[in-house]
């Protein structure tokens, strides 16, 4: 499968709804189970930046990440934080001023996630899932 059709399975998967993107995957839900930051305090944060980088390894321009600084406040003080959201250039970019949830660190306001955040690694093993269930229908309608 090539990165342009990589490009075309992003496209159809555009709502971030709220139970994450498509490639927000089970794993990251249970590495931040693990690791306690499922616990982190929910807050709204405003999207203050966002830019597209392309991967250099694309054969276009269609398949990278958005690049997104936020900002939030807690008791009074200002935050900002910032995450890589994997995506296809077909996608909507967030806009600025556009509202997200993040979770913050109680004890350390400062250190904070955005728990949708589609990464690489869930991108390519969604594609891998995707190719091995294709591979298995071929197989067996080849009977």
């Amino acid at each position: 499968m090539h990165i342009e059709s990589y490009a075309g399975i992003l496209s159809s998967m555009q709502d971030r709804t709220a139970n994450g993107p498509a490639t927000s995957s089970q794993l990251n839900r249970f590495w931040l189970r693990l690791r306690g930051m499922d616990r982190w305090q929910a807050t709204e944060a405003q999207v203050f930046s966002c830019e597209w980088t392309a991967l250099e390894d694309a054969h276009n321009d269609e398949v990278g990440h958005f690049n997104v600084t936020y900002s939030y406040k807690i008791a009074g003080e200002r935050y900002v934080g910032k995450f890589s959201d994997f995506a296809s250039g077909q996608e909507s970019a967030y806009q600025r001023d556009e509202t997200i949830q993040i979770r913050y660190n109680p004890t350390k306001p400062a250190s904070s996630y955005y728990p949708d955040c589609r990464t690489r690694t869930n991108f390519v093993l969604l594609c891998l899932a995707i190719g091995a269930a294709a591979g298995a229908l071929a197989l067996y309608l080849s009977r």
